[in-house]
């Protein structure tokens, strides 16, 4: 519902050299002050974001997300897809160590992947799609599916709740709805069960037998130097008693100081106050779908004209409104599906009695509303409290219940109704690469007893869901991309921009994104640019007439055509990766350099990459030879550069020459 940026205080001393900890330099210790107390170990079993942090801790994934968001090997030293999409062989790196010195295998990564498919929203996915994992030999295993799906890394990758953390065999056979109590890891620090204190500390040793990748750091792929000898997560509830420990050199970094503080804190010399995490949190008022009130839709829909979310951002965040952002939907502010769609019940005037109206006309019967909260997370309280009062004010009959969060984690999970200790609502947060795609969006899943807590029943949200991971032929996916639930870049376009062409011909050209002729058009290349492209491939004897399927890496213009970012081709690279699946082309010529990273990868720009052949993975195809080349909207404005051109055009033209058949 609302976007909050999450926000480090930390000295600066740990900043400007990770290495070391102010005023700990012999111990090598980082004091650490989290955002809650960590009432559960298990990062598959709970998505708190501080269970996830600490499994980041302690496990190790499959593949990491580097900067542009994409998947990277991590534990693995590759793998493989085969040519139709539905098997993946995985080979794990030499030397990995389970935290009790036992080598990891194949079947410790398939029982984790098992355990975590009955938890994660995107697991799920794979539940659905899988038709068989099996172990190679001790280093390499073998995933089947029922249809190819292009997501499968990403999936495994994510460092978003839940994670697939790689955990030995016997410890992931455990029920997927319980908890473990075995916490040995396979990443850079053990977690000291003898030395953790619930609402005290967490402490974190260096694994020595952990073996980084040797490679430069990215995001959450790459390699993971470790810095600390011990890692203590101190757990301070009370925000003055946290600000006090960080000005008083007693800690560290804080990881979500209050926002009262923050003025306080940007004072001292010897503290940084920064944003950390520039996507931010999405405030949520979850209901229980299970029993009433609220599982009558009426009485769902009678809040809405008294929800005010800057009141809401307010008393969560303070009034700094460079911290918050307003109005927001579904998905996170900022990224490519972020828009207005269905948001005038949020942004129109707001109005009490009108809320109170539809309260009465709803069938409501005063039924108790038990409302959580959660008093050691701040921004969770406050936001728990302005929704009781507005419950309140407009009829509910609402019965506010104070705990921790871990309590809340605990209690959210019973399915019975109120007067057998279960629940009506609760505010809380999601991070917003979660919430930014429908795929990894667990709060708009309606799968019943297998969605998140709340256990809604939603068939048609289902359907678009699926819609969105894959589609049968190309209408279906021009359909499905139509409908991707109005992105920004749909909101601000004119015509979705799909592709066209010879679908069978065995070549298909990729460019950018969709200009401004494009765009009024709905035709790929119809400008200035397209008719210098039509010009140089006619003048090696080929068009879209006849011998190519041409289209683009974003379906939909960006404003003022401007460059697409990382983000936005990543969110679109599913459905273009679906297309190349379904043309079945057998050579790619991505025109341009955003085309030409975005499926190459790297950090080469498109002058360093033009010229020879790569090739690019395509799930369902298998690797193709892809050519980039040159943009023609680049060469209307440096004609020099068409020499380079045309040696790329005739690179092109032997290559198809020589092919069989």
């Amino acid at each position: 519902m609302v976007n909050r940026r999450s926000l480090l205080a930390a000295s600066a001393a740990t900043l400007a050299a990770p290495g070391l900890a102010t005023g700990q330099t012999a111990a090598r210790t980082l004091r650490f002050i989290p955002q809650s107390n960590l009432s559960s170990m298990d990062p598959v079993w709970s998505t708190a974001v501080i269970v996830r942090n600490h499994g980041l801790m302690v496990y190790d994934t499959l593949f990491g997300l580097g900067a542009d968001f994409r998947a990277k090997h991590q534990m693995l030293a590759g793998h493989e897809i085969s040519a139709d999409g539905l098997t993946w062989t995985m080979t794990l790196r030499p030397g990995l160590r389970f935290h009790d010195n036992e080598p990891v295998r194949a079947r410790d990564c398939i029982a984790s992947i098992m355990r975590w498919s009955k938890r994660d929203v995107l697991g799920q996915r794979l539940g659905v799609l899988l038709n068989e994992m099996r172990a190679l030999d001790d280093n390499r295993f073998e995933i089947r599916l029922k249809q190819p799906w292009a997501g499968l890394a990403w999936a495994l990758g994510k460092p978003s709740a839940s994670i697939c953390a790689i955990m030995p065999e016997r410890i992931a056979e455990t029920d997927a709805f319980q908890q473990i109590r075995d916490f040995t890891g396979s990443g850079p620090f053990r977690f000291r069960q003898d030395l953790f204190r619930s609402g005290d500390i967490a402490v974190y040793d260096r694994f020595e037998g952990y073996q980084t990748r040797q490679e430069a750091s990215d995001f959450m792929a790459g390699g993971k130097p470790v810095h600390f000898d011990r890692v203590e997560w101190r757990i301070m509830p009370d925000p003055s008693t946290a600000s006090a420990a960080l000005q008083n050199n007693e800690a560290d970094w804080w990881e979500q100081p209050h926002a009262d503080l923050l003025p306080l804190l940007r004072r001292h010399r010897e503290i940084v106050v920064d944003r950390i995490n520039s996507a931010g949190n999405l405030g949520v008022l979850r209901f229980n779908f299970l029993h009433p009130p609220f599982d009558n839709v009426a009485v769902r829909r009678a809040l809405l004209p008294a929800i005010d979310q800057r009141v809401f951002m307010d008393a969560a965040i303070g009034t700094d409104q460079t911290l918050s952002h307003v109005p927001a939907g579904v998905f996170t502010p900022g990224t490519p599906l972020a828009n207005d769609a269905g948001l005038e019940v949020l942004t129109g005037p707001r109005s009490l009695d009108a809320a109170r109206a539809a309260l009465a006309a709803s069938g409501y019967k005063n039924e108790r509303v038990v409302m959580m909260s959660a008093t050691d997370l701040p921004v969770l309280q406050n936001l728990a409290v302005v929704a009781s009062d507005v419950m309140k004010r407009i009829g509910f009959n609402v019965d506010f219940i104070s705990m921790d969060w871990g309590t809340q984690i605990q209690r959210r999970t019973n399915r019975g109704p109120v007067e057998q200790g279960g629940w009506s609502a609760f505010c809380t947060t999601w991070e917003g690469l979660d919430v930014s795609v429908p795929g990894s969006h667990m709060p708009i899943r309606g799968n019943g007893a297998n969605a998140w807590s709340g256990w809604p029943t939603m068939p048609r949200l289902e359907e678009l869901r699926d819609a969105w991971f894959a589609a049968p032929d190309l209408a279906a996916l021009k359909a499905a991309i139509a409908s991707f639930d109005a992105s920004a870049l749909r909101e601000t376009a004119t015509n979705l921009v799909f592709g066209e062409g010879i679908a069978d011909s065995g070549l298909m050209l990729i460019g950018e994104a969709p200009g401004a002729d494009e765009d009024r058009a709905g035709r790929p290349f119809v400008g200035a640019s397209g008719q210098l492209l039509d010009k140089m491939f006619g003048s090696v004897g080929l068009s879209r007439e006849s011998n190519f399927y041409i289209t683009n890496i974003l379906p939909w213009r960006p404003p003022g055509n401007r460059t697409p970012t990382d983000a936005e081709v990543a969110l679109f690279l599913p459905f273009l990766q679906r297309q190349v699946a379904l043309i079945r082309p057998k050579r790619l010529v991505l025109v341009g350099g955003v085309a030409a990273k975005g499926l190459i990868g790297g950090k080469e720009g498109i002058t360093r990459l033009r010229g020879r052949w790569h090739e690019v993975e395509i799930p369902g195809l298998g690797r193709l030879p892809a050519l980039p080349t040159l943009h023609p909207a680049y060469l209307l404005r440096s004609p020099a550069s068409k020499r380079e051109a045309w040696a790329d055009l005739l690179l092109l033209r032997r290559a198809l020459d020589q092919a069989p058949g």
